[in-house]
């Protein structure tokens, strides 16, 4: 991985599971299990983001801040403007009967048909993540990053994160010239 600035780069950011602590337990009841949106819309990158190559995503790699607090959320909305460079997601809090245990979440991207940095068509991806459990900070988000050209596609884009095959959480926005 290397470091880079958000003013040279424009990139995916995944941050669910960054601030994981705690015992993992992979096995909890997923009906023990549910997620509350603290926030969403339009948010701002700061300070300095981790690149790591991943060809599995429409981008070809994923980020996340190097820094705890390295997004802020600037505007609620689930209508978002085509422009390149623009942040837009959810974060999102993660409860359960063990406090600190982290859980493996999926987060599911599903947008509409983009070729991708491979050539080939995508309409979304999904990452294993670790996420932890917390009644008192943000577990993570779900953040999308228009950074190439190829992504500038109108339409709906829906993030859900995942414990098993249960839905904890999805937000879909509309994405507008």
């Amino acid at each position: 991985m290397k470091k880079l600035h958000s003013k040279d780069y424009l990139f995916l950011v995944l941050c669910l599971g960054l601030s994981c602590s705690g015992k993992l337990h992979a096995a909890l009841d997923a009906s023990t299990i549910r997620a509350t949106i603290v926030d969403y819309g339009v948010y701002e990158l700061q300070g300095e983001r981790l690149i790591q190559k991943d060809p599995t995503t429409t981008a070809g790699y994923t980020s996340r801040p190097r820094k705890k607090n390295g997004v802020a959320h600037s505007r609620t909305t689930k209508e978002v403007r085509l422009v390149k460079g623009t942040l837009f997601g959810y974060r999102v809090k993660l409860h359960g009967p063990v406090d600190g245990a982290k859980v493996p979440v999926i987060l599911r991207f599903r947008h509409p048909p983009i070729i991708g940095h491979s050539g080939k068509v995508s309409t979304g991806f999904s990452l294993n993540r670790l996420a932890t459990i917390s009644d008192d900070r943000f577990s993570g988000g779900l953040l999308y990053r228009l950074s190439e050209d190829y992504e500038l596609v109108a339409g709906e884009w829906s993030f859900a994160v995942l414990y098993g095959d249960r839905v904890l959480a999805e937000m879909t926005f509309t994405l507008v010239e």
